[in-house]
């Protein structure tokens, strides 16, 4: 089995993947986010998750909804 199985010594090939992703995308850990290849993690709500994206325009061409929504207290209610 890819797990290894539950008896005997034998590798275990899902994890193994997951271990060489780990150092392959530097994902330690979860749940992550990636914006302009800048790693995010932790909590993500919907408020940090926003303004990340948001951030990643350079000033003056951040899409409208950014614009519109970004200076607002609550910017889910605006998207």
């Amino acid at each position: 089995e890819k797990s290894g199985g539950v008896t005997g010594d034998n590798a275990n090939a899902l994890l193994d993947k997951e271990l060489s992703d780990q150092e392959t995308t530097g994902v330690v850990l979860t749940p992550s986010l990636y914006v302009n290849q800048a790693t995010i993690r932790g909590f993500l709500n919907f408020q940090t998750t926003f303004k990340a994206i948001c951030a990643g325009f350079a000033h003056g061409s951040e899409p409208p909804i950014c614009q519109e929504c970004g200076s607002r207290p609550a910017e889910r209610g605006c998207v």
